[in-house]
């Protein structure tokens, strides 16, 4: 099943403002530019059109839809560490959700705090 929104359809090809019919299918669209990356799938239009149903041939693994739904809805980049760190680092953005709460006080009696007892 295929998702747009909240819109939900049987195959990608029956959703009519997906770019489906023209990536899969090399169908025209007077609204469809094809995207570099789209053009570099294959030499010919064949090519690019088979190439394009093939990524689309199995469906997503749980676990990842998972993911996705849960970078979408907190607004959170998806990827390992090391990509969230070089996002951090170059956004100068925090990318991690801060543990809520207010963080625990030290015990006033604790001696490794350096405060003698009473």
């Amino acid at each position: 099943m295929a998702c747009k929104g909240n819109h939900r359809v049987a195959t990608p090809g029956d959703d009519r403002w997906f770019g489906w019919h023209a990536h899969a299918e090399g169908k025209a669209d007077a609204l469809m530019d094809h995207h570099p990356l789209y053009r570099a799938l294959g030499d010919t239009a064949d090519r690019r059109c088979a190439t394009y149903r093939a990524l689309f041939g199995q469906a997503l693994p749980e676990e990842t839809l998972i993911a996705i739904r849960q970078t979408t809805n907190t607004a959170r980049p998806l990827g390992g560490d090391r990509f969230k760190d070089e996002l951090a680092a170059q956004t100068f953005r925090r990318v991690a959700p801060v543990p809520s709460g207010r963080p625990c006080m030290p015990d006033r009696n604790s001696a490794d705090q350096g405060v003698s007892p009473l």
